[in-house]
């Protein structure tokens, strides 16, 4: 980055040596927060804060130089709590400026670089985040911040900041005490040289004073998301929802598609992918952000919240877990899914992009470098990768294998699915090809694919996609972030009630634990967790989160923890309330099923055994299993409209058998499953306020 400083006069030239000496300010007892600043994403500008004691005359003072003639405000308190700032306009991009500070008697002085020009190709930044509750330990890593860009003026830019700034977000005391105190001079001095941009973290609490202090122009909430030269910044809330159809969530991937920028970045504060250590991998991460990241080419996912250092990979995007900014340690699991390298150490990041390349360091305390990897724009891989199934029965289901490339430099390129299982006892590999015949979608669309028949093993299996780029001879790999299996299945068996009442009224909160079968044959599966969600809006699942340990063969086990279900009081009398149940093992969701709870108004007629009327039944299709024909039989206690529905075991339908109104009494109807592969499959009938879900094996 190439610096217009402007020369000094020789007075300018002494003072300078006294702010190189670290003597920046006369700090007294007015002062509660010395300046600090805040880049709002516009180059031109630069916003400084601070805080006073009392109500007192204020003056802000700029230049290219510490004569400070470029401008002079007189500033006023705003809020009510004597803080005051201004934003600095009509800056020239890419250039040095300092400022002065005068509140009566004392003063403060400090220096920011302006923002590169929107077509610069070159930026450095720092990045690190947990920086809570030792503010001595925060002091030696902004130490190292200051070392570097003092060395460096290319680096005095700015600071990503993952969150958890202060232990209780919700004290000024905290505030005062761990992130502005005066006497750590390290801090004080980053904080008057680096505008710092961070997101929101659990320990921000109600999040109030984060906005008070640091008055981000956010979209909505406490998100939103900035320019700097080459690079794209995207701050994420995850205090608010950014499931599916969140207005979050909706801004994220508008906000993604709209930037031209060539690098992107997210910042969030927990993360999708990180060691253990205290706090689990985040799965709306997992599920929601991760799928944008692929599509729309994120580079690297920044986050703390679990307090070390680690880097994860998943399908070519990084994600980095820089959480050593002062908080307490804490030990990292190297085995974690993804993870590339975990290490318990204060820290901070260096970023530089350097046109199509981008480089990151994480650097300890002692300035010894923990980990450095290197990232080119336009190598080509493979990315949004797709599994047709992730149970399969050994030796007999085919697994389709897709993946979409990203491929910026329109190489020549080759793809290979290697498939290994998660023991390596098993290895085997599929050339994955795009011309349209290979369940690859339309020739030339830039989407891979090819099938395979499922491993006459039961295990585990893992795939790896290895892309040649035939014009470099380089190769890179993408890992799925989901596995397959030939174990289990693993599916839903009964509910264990905390209650006698297992018939649920309008209105009530019941209490109830899952059990699972493994139906394997010989294995034994491991680390299994579920979770339920409800698939009507008149029921809220509270919490969903099992665990089950590890299930032999043919065993049953209940979860650890009950489920706990609201009923809505809107809930109609005889209600089929339906779940989903999704079933991990070692956290990669295999396994998926349905159960459901009758809802029973108190005051209706007493009924049978599972609260079904009398003469409403769905029978077990027989034969089960069946290949390839089965009958479904089932009694109607009056004439309704009525569908039966047939759906494979990650709830696509996969056949309409009944759409139709139906006179009362018994029927029967044949299915044929010559076009499905094997598998779990559910019929589900629907007639008027009753449901009702078999469970049916097709085995060919």
């Amino acid at each position: 980055m190439n610096k217009k400083n402007v020369k000094s006069s020789v007075i300018g030239l002494i003072l300078m040596s006294f702010i190189f000496l670290g003597i920046n300010s006369l700090f007294g007892e007015i002062t509660r927060k010395a300046p600090y600043l805040i880049y709002n994403g516009n180059n031109t500008e630069m916003q400084v804060i601070w805080q006073l004691s009392s109500t007192e005359t204020c003056s802000i003072e700029w230049g290219a130089d510490i004569l400070y003639t470029m401008g002079n405000e007189q500033t006023s308190e705003y809020g009510d709590d004597h803080q005051h700032t201004y934003t600095i306009t009509g800056l020239t991009p890419d250039t040095k400026y300092y400022y002065r500070i005068t509140a009566d008697q004392e003063i403060h002085t400090g220096s920011f670089s302006s923002a590169p020009d929107t077509s610069a190709t070159a930026i450095k930044f720092f990045a690190y985040g947990d920086t809570r509750t030792y503010p001595a330990d925060h002091n030696n890593v902004a130490a190292g911040m200051v070392d570097t860009y003092t060395g460096d003026e290319e680096f005095q830019t700015f600071i990503l900041v993952v969150g958890d700034l202060i232990n209780n977000g919700d004290s000024e005391v905290d505030w005062d005490e761990q992130l502005y105190d005066p006497q750590y001079l390290n801090i004080k001095e980053m904080f008057a040289t680096l505008p710092y941009q961070s997101c929101m973290g659990n320990h921000e609490g109600s999040g109030n004073l984060f906005i008070k202090y640091l008055p981000y122009p956010f979209v909505a909430d406490r998100y939103w998301s900035f320019d700097y030269g080459p690079a794209h910044f995207v701050v994420v809330d995850q205090y608010v929802s950014y499931a599916p159809d969140s207005p979050q969530l909706i801004w994220i991937e508008n906000d993604l598609a709209a930037t031209t920028k060539m690098w992107k970045f997210i910042c969030l504060h927990e993360p999708g992918w990180s060691a253990d250590g205290g706090h689990e991998n985040n799965t709306s991460v997992q599920n929601y952000i991760q799928p944008l990241c692929e599509q729309y080419g994120v580079s690297v996912v920044f986050a703390g919240h679990n307090h070390y250092y680690s880097r994860a990979e998943v399908n070519h995007v990084t994600h980095l877990t820089t959480g050593g900014g002062g908080a307490p340690l804490r030990d990292p699991d190297p085995n974690y899914p993804n993870i590339v390298i975990a290490e318990r150490i204060h820290h901070f990041c260096k970023v530089e992009i350097d046109s199509n390349l981008l480089n990151i360091s994480a650097v300890d305390i002692n300035g010894s470098i923990i980990d450095s990897f290197t990232v080119d724009y336009y190598t080509a891989y493979a990315n949004q990768i797709n599994f047709s199934h992730t149970y399969l029965l050994k030796g007999i289901d085919t697994l389709t294998i897709d993946s979409r490339t990203v491929n910026r430099g329109g190489h020549n390129i080759e793809l290979k699915a290697m498939i290994l299982s998660t023991d390596s006892s098993y290895q085997d590999s599929v050339q994955l090809v795009d011309d349209g015949l290979h369940d690859d979608g339309a020739a030339g669309d830039g989407v891979y694919g090819n099938s395979i028949v499922a491993p006459d093993v039961e295990n585990e299996f893992m795939v790896d996609i290895n892309t040649l780029d035939l014009n470099t001879g380089l190769t890179s790999v993408s890992n799925a972030t989901n596995h397959f299996t030939t174990r289990g299945p693993v599916l839903f068996e009964d509910l264990e009630f905390r209650s006698s009442d297992t018939e649920p009224n309008p209105g009530d909160r019941m209490r109830m634990k899952p059990s699972l079968k493994n139906y394997s044959a010989a294995d034994t599966v491991t680390d299994i967790k579920s979770s339920i969600s409800s698939l009507d809006t008149l029921v809220y699942v509270r919490t969903n989160y099992q665990r089950y340990g590890d299930i032999a063969p043919g065993e049953i086990a209940i979860s650890n923890a009950y489920a706990i279900l609201d009923f809505s009081e809107d809930c109609p009398d005889s209600t089929e309330i339906l779940f989903a149940i999704e079933i991990s093992s070692n956290d990669y969701k295999l396994w998926a099923d349905t159960f459901s709870i009758l809802v029973v108004n108190p005051s209706s007629k007493v009924r049978g055994a599972k609260n079904v009327p009398d003469k409403f039944t769905l029978s077990q299709n027989y034969p089960n299993p069946f290949n390839p024909n089965t009958t479904i039989s089932f009694i109607l206690e009056r004439t309704e409209h009525t569908t039966i529905q047939i759906f494979n075991i990650t709830g696509q339908i996969v056949e309409n058998l009944v759409d139709q109104e139906l006179d009362a009494g018994s029927h029967q109807i044949m299915f044929n499953a010559d076009k499905l592969v094997s598998g779990i499959y559910f019929c589900k009938i629907q007639s008027g306020s009753y449901a009702d879900i078999k469970k049916m094996i097709l085995m060919k």
